[in-house]
């Protein structure tokens, strides 16, 4: 099943900023890849919530707004990055911190420290499944 954002917002900013889109997917993903479909998690097969998918949008473009020149500067493709945004904001022993031949630009510099500092500051999310099933935040 694709999880996905469907408005018109999400076109505008996916065309705006080039790699957000697949970006952002793979944070939905990942999303779902790790805290959906286990006891005390949302069904793996529930939907985002509006709340849920606007504010999801809001963070990844902050996100790539602010480190996509990072990103971009390593071997990581967007996909990649949306995954690890989430796997390293939530704390869950994987993301940018533990992949340094991946976030290594060609100069040598690492960028994992700076996204992880970066994913760390946006915070946590907590999901939850509401009454209606859907997912929530």
């Amino acid at each position: 099943m694709t999880h996905a954002i469907s408005s018109v917002s999400a076109a505008n900013a996916f065309a705006q900023f080039p790699g957000l889109k697949d970006f952002t997917e793979s944070y939905i993903e990942a999303m779902y890849w790790a805290d959906t479909g286990e006891e005390g998690q949302p069904n793996s097969d529930a939907v985002l919530s509006a709340a849920l998918q606007i504010t999801t949008l809001a963070d990844c473009i902050a996100f790539w707004s602010r480190n996509a020149c990072c990103i971009n500067a390593t071997k990581a493709s967007p996909s990649q990055a949306g995954h690890d945004f989430w796997l390293t904001r939530n704390g869950h022993g994987a993301g940018f911190w533990d992949r340094p031949e991946t976030y290594k630009s060609e100069t040598g510099a690492f960028y994992g420290a700076m996204l992880t500092d970066a994913a760390e500051r946006a915070g946590p999310v907590e999901i939850y499944a509401g009454d209606d099933g859907a997912i929530y935040a």
